[in-house]
């Protein structure tokens, strides 16, 4: 008798619940009225990207300052319901978490021992001459690199000399939604209300912003114009040298550090023809297009304030400086060095290593006659677990500083830590 009073108290709340749910929408009954889930917003032909600047968020136009809001009321059977599928997912992360926290630490100890191993091997080779003795073996090299060949933008006419790469970043004036929330509990019953506010405001962006999406009616679609005419673009020098020797295709995409071009204001005469008939395709009559710094403006006016759909162009290049390269010397130039493939596995390395390939094995049998019993997913995701966080083999690393080779396996060891 006692558990069907509970039962059916229990049963009278969540009722209590439903009908205070029901009733706030009509602002009657258990909670004070909340704002409107949607603002109404009064008419007004002022377009409000004309009246703001770069610098200031903007509102619905004139007499429309307030921002736009939405409210959500969840009661304590929901919060309840809610509650018992973050614990589940919880519950199952805790149980992923411990084989996870093992493959990472078996990494870290491969990566370390890849790390100790690389430096008692390493040998110094020399930028001025290329010694067929070191061909194959890991060394240690270090010099100022050098490109003979211009880099070109042909559609900007932009150029780079003595460097690895030239690279272009388009942005386009935009509005962009922002959105912050509050969450409020009732005193009585167990439920909150929680109330989202939405703001707009003027961003340069490199991708185009979905505005069909934006919760207020007001600013819904002011992106829907915007056209890209180009995107970023990278480009990378033919052959980038180091003394006698010639940086790899992936040794000169990991350079980056970049430096901004200052541009000179002819360079809007050297746009290509190609250019200028995009440009034209937008449509804006006489565009206003000028340099400011290391920018590109092409604008529809002669407006002091941007409007949505002006078009920015920026550039930046990566110049040829000082490096550091650890790596495979292969003839005259460089590739990644495979340790395990040198007869200088893990498993043979030391005392250490043995009882790490034994637990190892150990780990994989009880993984597999878990499958056995277990379900065909968590036998998945081990093996996805195993394969993301396999230690690397081989070492191809290159700085865009000058370093000593116990600099850069200090510089190693210290990111795997």
């Amino acid at each position: 008798m006692r558990n069907i009073t509970i039962i059916l108290a229990f049963l009278a709340l969540l009722a209590t619940q439903a009908i205070a749910k029901n009733t706030n929408n009509n602002g009657d009954l258990f909670l004070p009225k909340e704002p409107s889930s949607k603002s109404s917003p009064s008419t007004s032909n002022t377009n409000p990207a004309q009246k703001i600047s770069n610098s200031q968020p903007l509102t619905g136009g004139a007499g429309h300052n307030e921002p736009y809001t939405e409210t959500e009321y969840q009661s304590w059977g929901d919060r309840l319901a809610n509650s018992w599928v973050t614990f589940l997912f919880g519950f199952v992360l805790i149980i992923f978490s411990i084989p996870f926290l093992w493959f990472n630490e078996r990494r870290s100890v491969e990566v370390s021992r890849l790390i100790n191993r690389g430096a008692a091997i390493c040998q110094e080779a020399k930028p001025e001459i290329v010694e067929s003795d070191l061909n194959g073996e890991l060394v240690h090299i270090c010099g100022k690199i050098g490109n003979s060949k211009i880099i070109h933008d042909e559609d900007f006419g932009v150029t780079a000399d003595n460097s690895v790469k030239l690279r272009r970043v388009v942005e386009v004036y935009q509005v962009q939604e922002r959105s912050s929330s509050k969450t409020k509990k009732d005193q009585i019953g167990g439920g909150q209300t929680t109330t989202t506010t939405y703001g707009y405001d003027h961003v340069w962006s490199e991708v185009q912003i979905d505005s069909s999406k934006f919760k207020d009616a007001r600013f819904k679609g002011m992106n829907s114009k915007v056209n890209f005419i180009c995107h970023n673009q990278t480009f990378v020098a033919e052959s980038v040298q180091l003394g006698h020797f010639k940086l790899n295709e992936s040794q000169k995409q990991r350079l980056n550090n970049y430096e901004a071009i200052t541009l000179h204001s002819t360079i809007v005469n050297s746009f290509s023809r190609r250019m200028r008939e995009l440009i034209n395709k937008l449509n804006w009559g006489s565009p206003n297009i000028y340099v400011d710094g290391n920018c590109i403006y092409i604008r529809q006016s002669h407006s002091q304030t941007p409007q949505v759909g002006d078009i920015r162009v920026s550039f930046k290049r990566v110049p040829c400086d000082m490096v550091t390269i650890v790596a495979q010397q292969s003839g005259s130039s460089f590739e990644p060095y495979d340790i395990r493939n040198r007869d200088f596995r893990l498993k043979s390395d030391s005392e250490t290593a043995r009882l790490l390939d034994e637990q190892n094995r150990n780990f994989c049998t009880s993984i597999s006659q878990g499958c056995d019993s277990c379900c065909w997913t968590c036998c998945c995701c081990f093996k996805c677990m195993d394969t993301v966080l396999a230690a690397p083999s081989t070492i191809d690393w290159i700085y865009a500083a000058r370093m000593t080779k116990q600099e850069v396996f200090r510089a190693e060891a210290k990111q795997n830590e």
